[in-house]
């Protein structure tokens, strides 16, 4: 062992290092918001804006999970409660309740509005996380992060299961 050489080229460098794609995590910015006792997080390149909850325009016979609409810069946006998708009971709106407002998706689509608990920060994700083995759930999958359980939502799902 003691006289061994690293391998190297001839020119006396060390040899080329290979990098794959699934040597690199690559890092996306998520918000991470609370419905109830859960921590969730979504991609921040789905979501136009967090507003403040202002009055709510209740609709008359509204179907869970469209709560009604809210008006953001003269434009009404359909205002949807998730927890009944998430399996998390209903309850009063909380002191600290916003709206995550997701960007439009294609040109027939409008932004959503979606109430959330409480916005508690921006985290940079690294992925792969731990997939949901159902393509179709609204959890992508979960982490691990500061220590807490964050249940990363798909936007897509999300968009698909409160169309208006």
């Amino acid at each position: 062992m003691g006289n061994q050489k690293h391998p190297s080229k001839t020119d006396g460098t060390p040899p080329h290092l290979t990098v794959t794609s699934d040597m690199i995590q690559e890092k996306t910015p998520h918000l991470l918001f609370r419905l109830h006792d859960k921590r969730f997080g979504l991609s921040i390149s789905t979501i136009r804006e967090i507003v403040g909850l202002a009055a709510i325009a209740r609709l008359k016979n509204g179907d869970q999970p469209l709560r009604g609409n809210i008006t953001v810069r003269g434009i009404d946006i359909p205002l949807t409660d998730i927890t009944a998708l998430l399996d998390l009971p209903a309850g009063p709106l909380e002191d600290k309740a916003a709206v995550m407002v997701l960007r439009d998706h294609g040109k027939d689509s409008k932004p959503i509005g979606i109430v959330i608990d409480e916005v508690l920060g921006v985290a940079h994700i690294a992925s792969p996380y731990n997939p949901s083995a159902d393509r179709s759930s609204l959890i992508k999958g979960e982490l691990e992060h500061e220590g807490q359980r964050i249940c990363v939502l798909s936007a897509q799902t999300l968009r698909d299961h409160t169309q208006i």
